[in-house]
Order: structure tokens, then C-alpha cells, then sequence
């Protein structure tokens, strides 16, 4: 029996796997986070924002990240891999972490402000090494964090049932 096929046995549908997922996507940040600032903090790095702000900040910035990776996921299947690999080269090119951005062409400097990496970069690196606060970067993060949050909703609200979960359903399609 098929995974779906057993969950949907057990009553467990769309939106309590979409539930599930966010719940464990937020649990996985913030031990991610809280491993990463105490390693980094634990091995002589500097923080001039202090321990929980940089946990905080961290925690945002990896759930934002995972939320938008699990969108391509949840839009395209499997080919929603590719689509990942594209944008995190893209990330990496316009976010600054490798260049400034100032001396970025015009498309990579326009397409920076959609995503997390750049404002991931801006505000880790006013939170260790000093600067302006981040929240700029922090609004930031939260308004890609809502939009993948919305645009995952709403591809689980458009989803068709699945076949397997119909056959569950219907005692006349249920062929075992």
C-alpha cells in the first residue's frame, strides 16, 4: 500500500500534511539555527548582536529558505529540483555574498530583492560584525517567508484529491 494511499486511510489529508510539514520546517529552523549560532559563537566568532538576536535572525532566514525551496517542490514535483538548483545559483550570484551588489549588472541587482539570500547576507552581517540594524533584512525575509507560505497554501488548496486517496474513499474503486 502506498504511502498516500495509508495516510489517507488514517483520515490524514492535504492540509494536515501541509500543517505537519510547516510545523516540522519551524522546529527544523530553529535547532538548525540555535547548532549553528552556538557552534560559530563556541568556536571564537564574533557577534555584535548577541546570541539570541543571530539565533532569531538565523532561524528566520533558514525557514525562509526552506519554505521557498519546498514551494518549487510542492509547485512542480520532482522537477521542482531543478528549479531549486537555478535559484540558488542565481542567490548566490546577486545576494552579495560574493561580490557587492553594487557592482552587479542591473538584472541581478533587480532580481536580489526577491530573494532571502540577499537579506539573509545584509542582515547576518550587520548582526556580527556591526552596522545598522537588521531589521530591514528581517521584514524583508518575512514578506518571502509569507508569500511561499501563501503560494504553498494555495497550491494545496487547488491540489486535486489523489487517485489512491478516491480509491480509499469509495469502497468500489478499493482494490487491493
Amino acid at each position: 500500500m502506498s504511502r498516500r494511499r495509508r495516510l489517507a486511510a488514517m483520515g490524514i489529508g492535504r492540509w494536515q500534511r501541509f500543517g505537519a510539514r510547516m510545523v516540522i520546517n519551524a522546529a527544523a529552523a530553529v535547532i538548525v539555527s540555535f547548532i549553528g549560532v552556538s557552534l560559530v559563537l563556541g568556536l571564537g566568532g564574533q557577534s555584535a548582536g548577541g546570541f539570541f538576536a543571530l539565533w532569531g535572525f538565523e532561524a528566520l532566514f533558514i525557514l525562509a529558505f526552506i519554505l521557498v525551496s519546498q514551494l518549487f517542490l510542492m509547485l512542480f514535483g520532482m522537477a521542482g529540483m531543478l528549479f531549486n538548483i537555478l535559484l540558488l545559483s542565481m542567490q548566490l550570484v546577486s545576494s552579495g555574498a560574493m561580490m557587492p551588489r553594487e557592482l552587479l549588472p542591473d538584472f541581478y541587482r533587480s532580481i536580489s530583492e526577491v530573494f532571502p539570500a540577499t537579506y539573509a547576507v545584509e542582515g547576518a552581517m550587520n548582526l556580527l560584525f556591526g552596522g545598522p540594524p537588521a531589521d530591514r533584512a528581517a521584514l524583508g525575509l518575512l514578506a518571502i517567508l509569507a508569500a511561499a507560505l501563501l503560494l504553498g497554501a494555495a497550491s494545496t488548496a487547488i491540489r486535486r484529491p489523489s487517485v489512491q486517496a478516491a480509491a480509499v474513499k469509495s469502497p468500489d474503486l478499493n482494490m487491493n
